[in-house]
């Protein structure tokens, strides 16, 4: 599941694996768009100043999140990960 907060109240939970694209109403009027596809959750446009939220890559795992500062946008996926990885993707480093 993908949990939406803005300005941390509880605006919107949506299941990962089913199509999604809505425009989220954030803080003083800002707006991002969200959008689910093939199990991942990203913010595909924003018009906040800077735009990191829609920079940043799609989420997919437990406890992974979108933040969006200015607009106060918390997203953040919840439970456990539908999608299946192999060790090989989940390694982001390796030390000698």
């Amino acid at each position: 599941m993908v949990e939406v907060y803005v300005d941390g109240i509880m605006y919107a939970s949506y299941p990962l694996d089913e199509p999604v694209d809505v425009v989220l109403q954030g803080f003083q009027g800002g707006t991002n768009q969200l959008r689910i596809r093939g199990g991942k959750v990203e913010i595909t446009q924003a018009d906040c100043p800077d735009e990191l939220c829609v920079k940043q890559a799609a989420i997919y795992r437990n406890g992974e999140s979108i933040i969006c500062l200015p607009h106060r946008v918390v997203v953040q996926v919840v439970g456990e990960s539908e999608k299946k990885e192999s060790v090989k993707e989940s390694i982001d480093a390796v030390a000698n």
